[in-house]
């Protein structure tokens, strides 16, 4: 799924890719538009259906698409409330021919070894119009193991780099490099992330790795490895070798935040990382420095600025409960500058500057699971 995060006409729109199909919201989820199969519309040319596809909204709101075996489809009208989305193939990314999802089995025996992913640059900058895509491939027919590798294109999907490798074990070392993402940085940064096993030299024992290129893919951080180990199989499930492919990345310009499944609890759970400081209120400033330098209040003292808060956490536990009730039914009369101390931008829910019933509904809400 993507969200058309752009300035435009299409902005809030929601795609949602299945296989070979794509649906779209433009009322914000409360309804889509039937599934339509994602190929190339011109009846000239063959017909070219994708599996396994990831989407991308570039900075002018046009739908970029890919997926096996390697093709990249473009949809100019995708977010188009009254019309259906129509694809215009771009072709085949050269060298992507030897994408490899299941390639030998492993380390994922009965599921995916990766997608193929897109990412574009929505920001200004030289870079803007940049397309990337990459995944894990097999270096050569014969090899046992895989690489992350990724290709761009700097003119709107028309023609592509050839892939270059981003992992920087040794060549032909047999390790496995596995379902990579990617993701672009409003100030054009490039992360990359996959699961790695050089270092247990087995393919049931990985690492999550990172590395990142701030000159549009051209060259690559040393990558770094930003988990502990963990053994995939023990997260196969009821004798189902397998473990899913829960995993996404979001760039900004202080770091990336990525989900993927681990099994450091000894089955298979979905985990979440940040890498860089911490920016909630996307003002490119280091949520900590905004505290201390009094840009921000953290009247609850939890370390996140309150701007960020929206579920009335008044003692900084994590958590709304009735701890944090009684404090509201406290003030629920009195206007927010006199509330004896009790954090009132954060009581005050819906930000009208004083504490009313509409807060109170927000509160029942939150308590509701709605």
């Amino acid at each position: 799924m993507v969200v058309d995060q752009t300035e435009g006409v299409d902005r809030g729109s929601i795609y949602i890719a299945s296989y070979s199909y794509l649906t779209r919201s433009s009322d914000g989820g409360y309804s889509f538009i039937p599934f339509v199969r994602i190929e190339d519309s011109d009846p000239k040319t063959p017909s070219t259906p994708l599996k396994y596809p990831t989407l991308s909204v570039a900075s002018d709101g046009v739908l970029y698409i890919t997926g096996m075996p390697g093709h990249v489809l473009r949809s100019t009208n995708a977010g188009y409330s009254n019309q259906i989305p129509t694809f215009d193939y771009l072709g085949l990314v050269p060298g992507f021919s030897s994408f490899a999802p299941l390639a030998r089995f492993v380390p994922n025996p009965a599921g995916l070894n990766g997608q193929i992913w897109i990412a574009t640059h929505r920001s200004t900058g030289a870079t803007r119009s940049n397309v990337y895509i990459g995944g894990p491939f097999v270096p050569t027919p014969q090899a046992a193991e895989l690489d992350m590798v990724i290709s761009r294109s700097t003119d709107d999907g028309t023609t592509w780099s050839d892939p270059i490798r981003i992992n920087d074990d040794p060549e032909n070392s047999g390790a496995w490099q596995w379902f990579g993402m990617i993701s672009v940085a409003p100030n054009g940064r490039i992360d990359v992330a996959w699961n790695d096993t050089r270092n247990s030299g087995v393919p049931n024992v990985s690492e999550l790795y990172y590395t990142y290129s701030t000159d549009g893919g051209e060259t690559f951080a040393p990558n770094i490895p930003v988990s502990p180990p963990f053994d995939t199989a023990v997260g196969f499930p009821y004798d189902n070798p397998k473990i899913g492919d829960y995993y996404h990345m979001v760039s900004d310009n202080l770091g990336v935040n990525i989900a993927y499944a681990a099994t450091f609890n000894g089955e298979q759970d979905i985990y979440f990382l940040r890498i860089g400081p911490w920016d909630c209120n996307g003002n490119e400033i280091d949520d900590a420095l905004d505290i201390s330098e009094a840009r921000s209040r953290d009247c609850n003292a939890n370390e996140v600025p309150d701007e960020c808060e929206y579920r009335a956490d008044l003692d900084g536990d994590g958590l709304t409960t009735l701890t944090d009730f009684a404090a509201f039914r406290q003030n629920l009369t009195g206007p927010a500058e006199a509330l004896n101390g009790s954090c009132p931008n954060l009581l005050d829910i819906d930000h009208d500057g004083d504490i009313d019933l509409r807060d109170f509904h927000g509160l029942q809400r939150v308590f509701s699971g709605r």
